[in-house]
């Protein structure tokens, strides 16, 4: 009997070690985005934070980002980390863009994904990247449909860094800031890349909002996210809207604050 009370017993402190190591994982799971841009280029340190989301399981994962601003942060920042690491190893990856942005190679969880995953399975919400946006997969695989977002945010686009010289800029992305930041990084960038002709009232932007206007609910969304943030003067038929050619120039650690400063 009191083997059998000492096994129970066991048992019982395994069952509530495991509850208490899965919350912890769920409550640093962002952090550890976080901080894995942060160290991208201090070697030991990067290697130790993607092994550590590499082994995350799946479910921890998926309960750990409840919702779309830790989703939204976990995922930009895996991206964005992944992307610099690479190609500061691999330059010469960026040669055939294609075959660098749809091969598996990013360790996540068990699973192996894709830079065209992460950004249109999951950020996108399963949106094919030649469907301008107005098409999504509604039927996603197992772990895509339980780490992507419940609804798309349109400000990703001017948050995602490719690697391009046109591409916005890196930030560390936190829970408790991630709103501030991206609402800034997008007015920013857009400030930058966005001009506005007078005469012809036109404005010329970035192509990332041609390319998936669909996530911006078409021209007229377009014209109404560059108004709200000032970027024109008026929004709606009497505005223009022209897009500049992409600079794919390689163009690595463009961050927006440099990261001794982080």
């Amino acid at each position: 009997m009191i083997k059998y009370k000492i096994k129970e017993y066991t048992l019982l402190i395994i069952a509530l070690m495991a509850i208490i190591w899965g919350a912890q994982a769920q409550e640093k799971i962002v952090t550890l985005s976080t901080e894995l841009v942060k160290k991208t280029f201090a070697d030991d340190e990067f290697v130790s934070i993607q092994r550590d989301i590499a082994n995350l399981d799946p479910d921890v994962l998926a309960e750990g980002l409840d919702n779309d601003i830790k989703r939204k942060s976990f995922w930009i920042n895996i991206y964005n980390a992944n992307i610099q690491s690479q190609l500061q190893v691999n330059p010469e990856k960026y040669n055939d863009r294609n075959a660098f942005f749809s091969t598996p190679s990013v360790a996540v969880a068990g699973n192996l994904l894709s830079f065209d995953q992460i950004e249109h399975d999951i950020l996108r919400r399963g949106a094919p990247k030649w469907s301008m946006g107005y098409i999504r997969n509604p039927l996603p695989f197992g772990v895509i449909k339980k780490w992507r977002v419940d609804v798309v945010d349109e400000r990703i686009h001017f948050a995602l860094n490719c690697g391009a010289i046109d591409c916005p800029p890196v930030v560390a992305y936190t829970e408790q800031d991630f709103e501030e930041q991206i609402e800034q990084n997008t007015s920013s960038y857009l400030k930058v890349v966005t001009t506005f002709d007078e005469n012809s009232t036109t404005a010329t932007t970035t192509p990332l909002m041609s390319w998936f206007r669909g996530d911006f609910g078409g021209k007229s969304g377009i014209k109404s996210f560059l108004y709200e943030r000032k970027i024109v003067p008026f929004w709606g038929s009497a505005l223009n809207l022209d897009f500049k050619e992409y600079d794919w120039t390689l163009d690595l650690e463009n961050y927006s604050v440099p990261l001794a400063q982080e």
